[in-house]
């Protein structure tokens, strides 16, 4: 459902011609670099510290290929993948540039794509 709804969302974004939706930074408790820790919140899972380290997020899960509703997995970030564009996949994450949000991403360097259903 929440992929559903971030698709959605960034289909209305694009048409606006923008892929930039935001929403509240940075979980209480996070370290400062918070992007797996933001996304370990994202799926219901704060207390899995370990995977408030990006690269954990490669073990988690099974192996699947870039799609919506896919973790993608770089060697120091990792996100979502929200939605799909001309110019690429609409990936959400925390720590973005200090923020949330979510907006077309090369997926070209990703070490793993991971699905947890």
């Amino acid at each position: 459902m929440r992929s559903t709804l971030f698709a959605a969302m960034a289909a209305l974004l694009i048409t606006a011609g923008s892929v930039q939706a935001r929403e509240p930074g940075q979980p209480r408790g996070c370290p400062s670099r918070w992007c797996g820790c933001y996304l370990a919140h994202y799926f219901g899972m704060p207390h899995r510290r370990d995977l408030w380290r990006a690269r954990n997020w490669a073990k988690i899960g099974r192996a699947t290929k870039a799609r919506i509703g896919a973790i993608v997995v770089w060697p120091n970030h990792v996100g979502v993948i929200v939605g799909r564009t001309a110019k690429g996949w609409v990936i959400k994450s925390g720590n973005d540039g200090n923020r949330v949000r979510a907006r077309v991403r090369t997926v070209h360097n990703a070490i793993a794509f991971r699905a947890l259903k």
